[in-house]
């Protein structure tokens, strides 16, 4: 089959949509199928995709979303696509409905019921996936909850961290961009505690290494940077504590068992707060611009002497 992913990765949208569809392609690509990338022209997005190997397509500028859609129709009935994956928070119900001209079968990636869906399969693997009912999309089928978690093999592969007692490795990780600057705040927060090692994720779009390096040098424990590292999974492995954004890396932080304290980096993170919350897990710290970095210290504190917390919270 021939599978196509309209989905792009800037600064300001994040990497996380980039990310669960190349988990998806991955996945045809080892059974044999083609895959192809449609992003935006000239984003950072898609000098990741080739960086990665990815066929990829860049989309000319558009003066509309319509225009868009016609521009991708043309492409994919040019292709003989057999389904297209659309993954992204700026389309419109016109737009979705617009793919049916190009007779693939369509898939929309969600996280919040984003639209008013006219397509073929909508799937939201999401924690709080069972929020959003669905009744009034027009789809065939809807894939929804924690048995559709969008996942990399290395997950997979993996198994899940280990309860250790001491705890000695705190995992930082801001999102693929850190668009707003929040990992030295976290590093501020971290700068106090002694004899702990901290691992800090420097994502694939972000620009703030001189700002991490210096609130690194500051920390009384080791700090070690990995640019892009291949393994995420062996890098929660090791670790017994996680501070991360609210975004994609929720979902794999919860695969590897790994007790996280959540900051919310953009709104539509906002929902996890009250979805952890009703599960009776009070790991979500607020939005940014609300925690300061002796509130980390204060969470982190009282994290790693509660053992039997962090036990319950894995399990």
């Amino acid at each position: 089959m021939k599978i196509a992913f309209r989905a792009d990765g800037t600064k300001s949208k994040g990497m996380g949509h980039l990310m669960r569809c190349s988990a998806i392609a991955d996945g045809f690509l080892e059974k044999g199928d083609q895959v192809v990338f449609f992003s935006e022209y000239k984003t950072e997005g898609i000098h990741w995709l080739r960086e990665k190997g990815y066929p990829v397509r860049e989309l000319a500028k558009s003066d509309s979303l319509e225009a868009e859609a016609e521009q991708l129709i043309s492409l994919l009935q040019g292709m003989n696509a057999d389904v297209l994956f659309l993954d992204s928070y700026w389309l419109s119900d016109s737009y979705i409905r617009q793919m049916k001209q190009a007779n693939v079968f369509v898939v929309a990636l969600d996280d919040e019921q984003l639209y008013h869906y006219d397509c073929d399969a909508v799937i939201n693997g999401n924690l709080n996936a069972e929020d959003y009912s669905y009744e009034d999309c027009a789809i065939r089928f809807l894939l929804r909850g924690g048995r559709y978690n969008i996942l990399r093999k290395e997950f997979s592969e993996i198994a899940p961290a280990p309860l250790r007692i001491p705890p000695q490795r705190i995992l930082v990780t801001m999102g693929g961009t850190d668009c707003n600057n929040y990992t030295p705040i976290v590093l501020e927060g971290l700068m106090t505690f002694e004899n702990l090692e901290i691992s800090v994720v420097y994502g694939p779009l972000m620009a703030n290494r001189r700002e991490i390096e210096a609130a690194a040098n500051r920390c009384k424990s080791k700090v070690s940077i990995y640019t892009s590292p291949p393994s995420m999974a062996e890098l929660m492995y090791k670790s017994d504590l996680a501070i991360s954004a609210g975004g994609g890396t929720v979902r794999e932080l919860f695969a590897m068992g790994l007790v996280s304290l959540f900051i919310l980096q953009a709104e539509n993170q906002i929902p996890l707060r009250s979805c952890l919350d009703r599960k009776g897990l009070p790991l979500c710290l607020g939005y940014y611009t609300e925690v300061s970095a002796a509130e980390i210290t204060a969470a982190v504190k009282e994290m790693l002497a509660d053992i039997g917390n962090r036990a319950k919270y894995r399990e």
